[in-house]
């Protein structure tokens, strides 16, 4: 876990140093809403792979989430290799592991994944109109 924090901050912290030089480079005397856009833009535009693929379908699903098979579906993994990177996401607090009924006249309950609110308000902040 605090390996996951570090690379947050590492990143917040690489994006500040992004705006200040770009607002630097543009001519501005401080960072305002072009040189903000411009850095989501290079936010947008590295946030590619495994790790978005996954995101992107989580966000579709909403709150009641996708079970491993279905993620594995959708990205062309396998049901273990996503099993295992998901536990990674969850471990950086991306991801959230819970049970949900299986449906109507069906007993029982099976595992399920969704983003946690802060991944889900952060992608829907800067990533929405991509999907």
């Amino acid at each position: 876990h605090q390996h996951a924090a570090a690379l947050r901050r590492d990143l917040a912290a690489q994006h500040v140093r992004l705006a200040k030089c770009l607002a630097a480079v543009l001519n501005k005397h401080e960072v305002d809403a072009e040189v903000m856009r411009r850095v989501l833009r290079v936010s947008q535009d590295t946030a590619r792979g495994r790790s978005y693929e996954l995101v992107k379908h989580l966000y579709r699903v909403g709150v009641g989430g996708a079970s491993s098979a279905q993620l594995a579906g959708w990205t062309q993994q396998s049901e273990e290799k996503e099993r295992a990177y998901l536990r990674h996401l969850r471990a950086i607090k991306a991801v959230d592991h819970f049970s949900a009924p299986i449906g109507k006249g069906v007993a029982g309950s099976e595992p399920r994944w969704r983003l946690m609110v802060d991944m889900r308000n952060l992608y829907k902040e800067t990533m929405v109109e991509e999907s």
